[in-house]
């Protein structure tokens, strides 16, 4: 398409986030080739963002300095930027039940993807109010479709703006599982519960929302702040002391197959990079 870049609908294209290395990279030869007044620049790219944030989480921060840190990652349109994001905690739940043959002595068993699948039932998921969401993504257990399963695993997070409302969600989630697992016999093992990473928030008349904001006016664009509903290293950074902006790539559709850039938002993100370098000087 002249309008957008796709994958072959078989795979995610994998905008999400190499649009934005490649806003970066294309902004620096610009500031470098026109001359571009800018003040100290300091570029990262931080590996296995997708699978939490690690190499956020592992940089070496005593070889680099920032008053301010400009994230480009995700999709949205120039000018769009992204001023806070919630905690996160994922939760690894396993039930124990007990073996029996299914045919022949089912009632001896006590299923533990039974007790797994009413728990769940009985959850509160998806979009839980404007601050919190949950989700439960990977069930796993059993060993053959003729043998009462003995043990399941579950994989689920849950995210929100709200400290209280996060802590009250899992706590939801986790007696769900223990309820219905006592009612079937089965039992709920002790969670193991990992923050993924911590919620910030920028107000409008921080310095760097107020550079990025007169970057955009500059370049007509309408600016306009919004609510994230995932976790970037911009968490990471912020939870450092480092105030860090999402700012905008032009994608859209990320983690689907329906994955697309938009070419001309893509290349007003450049533009908008660019015209942050030189406003923050």
């Amino acid at each position: 398409s002249d309008t957008y870049v796709t994958s072959g609908s078989d795979t995610i294209l994998g905008a999400d986030a190499k649009s934005g290395v490649t806003i970066i990279l294309h902004a620096l030869r610009e500031v470098i080739a026109a001359g571009i007044p800018h003040g100290e620049l300091q570029v990262v790219f931080c590996i296995s963002e997708e699978t939490g944030l690690l190499g956020a989480y592992h940089l070496d921060y005593s070889k680099v300095s920032p008053k301010y840190c400009f994230v480009f990652d995700g999709g949205r349109q120039p000018g769009v930027m992204t001023t806070c994001a919630p905690s996160a905690f994922k939760m690894t739940y396993r039930i124990k039940g007990l073996a029996s043959h299914a045919g022949v002595h089912p009632e001896r068993g006590i299923s533990a993807i039974q007790a797994a699948a009413q728990g769940i039932a009985r959850m509160k998921l998806g979009r839980i109010d404007f601050e919190t969401t949950a989700n439960v993504g990977v069930i796993e257990g059993g060993t053959a479709r003729n043998i009462i399963p003995d043990s399941c695993t579950l994989l689920a997070e849950a995210r929100s703006h709200d400290e209280d409302k996060l802590k009250r969600q899992m706590d939801h989630m986790a007696m769900c599982l223990r309820h219905a697992s006592l009612e079937g016999g089965a039992e709920l093992l002790e969670p193991e519960v990992h923050a993924s990473y911590r919620r910030f928030f920028l107000p409008d008349d921080a310095p760097i929302v107020q550079i990025a904001w007169r970057a955009a006016e500059a370049l007509g664009y309408e600016p306009r702040t919004e609510v994230g509903g995932g976790g970037s290293d911009a968490n990471v950074f912020n939870e450092r002391g480092i105030p860090a902006l999402i700012c905008p790539t032009g994608g859209e559709g990320a983690h689907t197959l329906q994955e697309r850039l938009d070419i001309d938002a893509f290349v007003g993100c450049a533009r908008f990079l660019v015209q942050t370098i030189s406003t923050a000087r």
